[in-house]
């Protein structure tokens, strides 16, 4: 990763990736400012139409269809603001694609099922789902796949007007272990989003590490596979994820030979900020995201001898 970093490539997507970030505030602003002075002429013009008395046509009309105008202007303006990220992380993607990833398949208007998502048990169950950006390519002899996704609770208003409203979103990926276990654990964060725990795999695990208690929620089918997993080096880097990410953190193994990692932080941790520029600061923290299969790889050391087949304890 830090050869990633270090290297020309990524020093070159910056420079590329802060000229687009100018060019979007340029047409941002554009489309913004004379959205603003369309509207603010219309309802001028409109008022002044109603308190002259005037049988102006134009007052009358132009006034409305200036202002209509001016909105969707500043539609477009703020569309082109939450675009920029989309966009960003389409340039950056490629780059870790090349340099990291193996064999990588890529669909944004594909993602994960319902079942995959739910089935972690880290997510209260939505009544409507959606998953996008699809990913599957291999790592260090390892296999992931991934995608965004977005839980949405249904409300109802006292007209009856049905209405359903996000409660959770952001990224989660599946990792195929080498070796299958016969356990399974949990680690949620205990936060504010839709994370609440729906189907523990076994009783509640604390550790000696008195942070990491309050940080997550720890289950396992058996304490002695979950300490062997959660060694303190590896609660330590846990700690650290969480440290590096907007939003939460959970992490499961689970299904005989799955690793599953959820980032919930409402596409937060690798916004693209309009006016900020893109220094290799910023630059850092989106390549981290979207190379954040490989960091769990590395970092929780998935290709030693512990997660080979029939190796230590089962």
């Amino acid at each position: 990763m830090e050869k990633l970093l270090n290297s020309e490539a990524f020093e070159g997507l910056i420079s590329s990736v802060e000229a687009l970030r100018l060019k979007t505030k340029k047409r941002f602003l554009i489309c913004l400012f004379i959205g603003l002075a369309l509207l603010t002429l219309g309802i001028v013009l409109f008022v002044v139409a109603m308190l002259g008395d005037s049988e102006s046509g134009f007052l009358f009309l132009g006034g409305p269809i200036l202002a209509v105008v001016g909105i969707v202007l500043m539609i477009i303006a703020f569309a082109i603001k939450s675009g920029l990220s989309g966009k960003v992380h389409a340039l950056m993607g490629q780059l870790v694609d090349s340099a990291l990833f193996d064999n990588v398949t890529r669909n944004r208007k594909a993602g994960l099922s319902r079942q995959e998502v739910l089935g972690t048990g880290f997510f209260i169950a939505p009544d409507r789902f959606e998953s996008r950006n699809f990913v599957n390519a291999g790592y260090k002899g390892l296999n992931f796949k991934g995608s965004s996704y977005i839980l949405y609770r249904r409300q109802k208003d006292s007209q009856g007007h049905v209405t359903y409203v996000p409660y959770s979103s952001g990224t989660i990926y599946i990792i195929t272990l080498n070796r299958v276990f016969q356990q399974s654990l949990q680690i949620v964060e205990a936060g504010t989003f839709g994370s609440g725990l729906t189907m523990a795999v076994g009783p509640k695990v604390e550790t000696e590490y008195i942070a990491f208690n309050r940080k997550f929620k720890c289950y396992a089918s058996d304490q002695q596979f979950f300490f062997y997993v959660m060694t303190p080096q590896v609660q330590e880097k846990i700690m650290a994820f969480e440290n590096s990410l907007k939003g939460e953190f959970h992490m499961a193994i689970k299904d005989g030979n799955h690793l599953y990692l959820a980032i919930e932080d409402q596409g937060e941790s690798a916004k693209v900020p309009l006016f900020k520029p893109f220094d290799k600061e910023v630059a850092k923290k989106v390549l981290l995201y979207l190379s954040f299969p490989a960091i769990a790889i590395d970092e929780l050391d998935l290709t030693s001898n512990k997660y080979q087949p029939n190796a230590g304890v089962k």
